[in-house]
């Protein structure tokens, strides 16, 4: 019988389920203060690559490779490596 009621337990499908409202919490947490600014920040990095006149083509790509592959660092990276724009 204790093989059956294991069998049971993870056979459960978890639709339907109901959630802590804790878990519910954090989830929303995450999702406003983490993931929604950081794509916001990974969006204006790109476009500002994509924008500069003064970088060139394999450049972009290798940027934008880096933004992609390690998100955050590459974005500290960028903003601190890159040149200022003189506009006249």
């Amino acid at each position: 019988m204790a093989a059956f009621e294991s069998r049971r337990l993870f056979s459960t499908p978890l639709v339907g389920r109901e959630r802590p409202i804790v878990m519910v919490f954090w989830d929303w947490f995450i999702l406003f203060f983490v993931f929604i600014p950081m794509m916001i920040a990974w969006i204006y990095t790109a476009f500002d690559i994509f924008s500069r006149p003064d970088i060139g083509g394999l450049a972009k790509f290798l940027w934008l490779l880096l933004i992609l592959f390690i998100p955050i660092i590459g974005m500290l990276i960028y903003f601190i490596a890159r040149p200022d724009v003189f506009v006249e």
